[in-house]
Parts: structure tokens; C-alpha cells; sequence
């Protein structure tokens, strides 16, 4: 069942990455989906409500963040990091945001350093989930993720 939960996750990181890429937004379709399926094999597998509630905080955190930013944080961040939750568990998920939240602010120190030494500076953006999606898979790699 693990395997399972395994393959579903990365299914739909694989969309969603492609799509942040592509398109520079998550569907919340794809997101409605995982997370249904994702607190149906919670609960399958013996998972506790308490559990579950803390594994939704992470989400809503970036919930709070996007209304706040006015969409600078778009919701289909909100809503991978919600099915990340459901998938992960609180602690995972809250250590890849913060390593993905690194890696996207190195990325971007460096690509503003190139564009102003190249003469120009201009209002950027980068795909959070599909970093999110390479910091989890190097995790996993490593022996952390599930």
C-alpha cells in the first residue's frame, strides 16, 4: 500500500511540475483528485484524524500566504503542498517546502545577479512546485522522503 501511495504522489508531481512549468499554474482538478485519493489510503492504512489535521497545516499556511500576497503564491501551490501533506505527513513536507523555498531564493539571487550584470532587471517568477518536485525526489534519493 506504501508503493501504492509512493507511485500516486509522484504521478501527480510529475503533472504538476509539467504544468507549473508549461503553463505557470497547477490545476486544482488534478490537486482535488490526489487529495481525495490520498486521505482515502490515509485512513486505509490505519492513519490517525490527529495525524491528518496536522498534515493539512502545512497547506494552509500557503493558503493564508497567497490570500496575503494577493496571488503572488498561487493557489495550486496551496494545493500541492495540501496533497504533499496528506501524502508526507507535516514534518517532511514543512522541511521540503523550507529546502524548495532555499533552493528557489538561491535560483533567483543568481538569475537577478546575471540579469543586472547583463543590464537589465526584470520582475521574475519561478516554478515553486517543480523545485519542490527536485528537492523531494533528491530527499528521497537520499533516504528521507516515506
Amino acid at each position: 500500500m506504501l508503493l501504492l501511495r509512493e507511485v500516486i504522489f509522484y504521478i501527480y508531481g510529475l503533472i504538476s511540475a509539467f504544468e507549473d512549468i508549461k503553463q505557470r499554474s497547477i490545476g486544482i482538478l488534478p490537486g482535488g483528485v490526489a487529495f481525495a485519493v490520498g486521505t482515502a489510503l490515509f485512513f486505509i492504512t490505519g492513519g490517525k484524524a490527529a495525524d491528518y489535521l496536522l498534515s493539512l497545516i502545512p497547506g494552509a499556511f500557503i493558503l493564508i500566504m497567497s490570500v496575503l500576497s494577493r496571488g503572488r503564491i498561487g493557489l495550486g501551490d496551496a494545493m500541492f503542498i495540501s496533497v504533499s501533506g496528506v501524502f508526507m505527513g507535516m514534518e517532511k513536507t514543512v522541511c521540503i517546502v523550507m529546502a524548495a523555498w532555499f533552493a528557489c531564493a538561491i535560483t533567483g539571487l543568481f538569475a537577478c545577479l546575471w540579469r543586472f550584470a547583463s543590464g537589465g532587471v526584470k520582475t521574475m517568477s519561478l516554478p515553486f512546485v517543480t523545485v519542490f518536485f527536485i528537492v523531494m525526489t533528491a530527499e528521497k534519493a537520499a533516504g528521507f522522503f516515506m
